[in-house]
């Protein structure tokens, strides 16, 4: 991982000009585990947020947010994988701190796209300091009632 963070590091730049940085296989399989584990963990507690969207189209399109930070599966998270040094990589050194999280699931072939935005136009926050994180999980989890 610790060649993958000088390459993170580069990104910085990158960041400046586009506002977007795309890091690939930026976890290792054990880290990826423990994502895996809290998104299965919130698909089986929907936080108050949680709601299904396009119910008149075929496939599922489930969102939830509004979960503490303190619950053990995003807790494992921070302090299990290498997150807040990869952001902190970033913001050259500067503390990276949570905010929310925000699950999509998905399933079916004619399930809609959710489209890259910003959503600092909307929220009330300024500066430079404030990074998205989305991680694409793109296998579905076998055997989860949800399938």
């Amino acid at each position: 991982m610790a060649d993958r963070l000088r390459d993170f590091t580069g990104s910085r730049a990158q960041l400046e000009r586009d506002g977007v940085v795309c890091v690939r296989q930026g976890f290792d399989e054990g880290e990826m585990q423990l994502i895996d584990a809290a998104f299965a963990w919130t698909l089986d507690h929907p936080g108050p947020g949680a709601s299904k969207r396009y119910t008149f189209e075929p496939g599922t399109f489930f969102e939830t947010t509004g979960h503490s930070p303190n619950e053990a599966a995003y807790r494992a998270i921070f302090e299990r994988t290498r997150i807040r040094e990869l952001l902190s990589e970033i913001y050259d050194g500067r503390p990276a701190w949570y905010l929310g999280e925000q699950l999509f699931f998905k399933e079916g072939d004619q399930v809609r796209r959710t489209p890259w935005h910003q959503d600092l136009s909307y929220l009330n926050f300024r500066g430079d300091s404030v990074i998205g994180v989305w991680i694409r999980l793109g296998h579905p989890l076998m055997g989860h009632p949800s399938r």
